[in-house]
């Protein structure tokens, strides 16, 4: 199928305007608890593969959660931002945009105000893996988070902006603000 994300504003206005998204999945539930098995997405340069769970897409009065079994995930800061600008838009770390193009595959929980990870992450300035949870991602800046991450010949340097470093591979515990 395809759908003008418009058309779906109507009913749940958190898409981004102009946007056509072309999809294929099996899909079960009810609108509060909505299943996609095999996901096939694709808008633009955004593409998404597996399975998902959205619960409260519609509710007042339960906090909106998605959850993801990701085979895989390819897109970019700013094409994830406008896909979804309220919800995703105001919720990944403006330090995402470093990466560029970027593929996660893992598995990932989301709410409005918490993130909880176990992804791959290959981007364009290096590798990852990460097992991390985030909260007071509402205000994304100001986030607290907890996990592990491991860098494989990851440009520290342009994600921190700082030309002093280069390339890192290692091992980190992460705790902090």
């Amino acid at each position: 199928s395809s759908v003008a994300l418009d058309d779906v504003n109507t009913f749940y206005n958190e898409f981004g305007n102009n946007k056509v998204v072309s999809f294929s999945s099996k899909i079960s539930g009810f609108f509060n608890d909505l299943k996609f098995e095999d996901l096939f997405l694709r808008s633009e340069n955004t593409g998404i593969r597996g399975d998902f769970v959205f619960q409260n897409l519609f509710s007042n009065t339960a906090p909106f959660v998605l959850k993801g079994d990701i085979e895989n995930l390819t897109s970019s800061y700013y094409q994830l931002r406008s896909l979804l600008p309220d919800i995703l838009g105001k919720n990944i770390p403006s330090s995402f945009q470093k990466l560029k193009q970027f593929t996660i595959r893992g598995n990932a929980e989301i709410t409005e105000t918490s993130l909880d990870v176990k992804v791959n992450l290959n981007t364009a300035i290096g590798s990852s893996y990460t097992d991390l949870q985030m909260t007071n991602i509402q205000t994304i800046d100001d986030a607290s988070y907890i996990g592990f991450i491991s860098l494989i010949d990851f440009d520290l340097g342009t994600f921190i902006e700082d030309e002093q470093l280069g390339l890192a591979s290692m091992d980190v515990n992460v705790e902090g603000k």
